[in-house]
């Protein structure tokens, strides 16, 4: 029967305490630690140098102004996708 079930385990992290106290991971007061980086990734960040202006980044949506166009464009922290066609787009015009 064990073969069927499934666990999932979360990473807890508590966030109050001192490095130098004792941490209790099955304490109900521990967060589940949903930290997201407020920078675009360093993978496509040479991007926000020379093409983009970064606009807003909320959690993993990013708004950026393009430098050459002055349009806005959307995109993720986990792709590059988006800003990579405008730039296709907006040089070929």
């Amino acid at each position: 029967m064990d073969r069927f079930i499934t666990s999932t385990s979360v990473k807890k992290i508590r966030l109050d305490v001192e490095p130098a106290e004792a941490q209790n991971v099955d304490d109900p007061t521990t967060l589940i630690s949903t930290h997201v980086s407020l920078a675009p990734a360093p993978y496509y960040k040479y991007l926000f140098d020379e093409f983009y202006k970064l606009r807003n980044v909320e959690n993993l949506k990013v708004t950026a102004v393009c430098q050459n166009c002055s349009k806005v464009v959307s995109g993720s922290t986990k792709s590059s996708g988006n800003f990579l066609s405008h730039i296709k787009v907006s040089l070929i015009i």
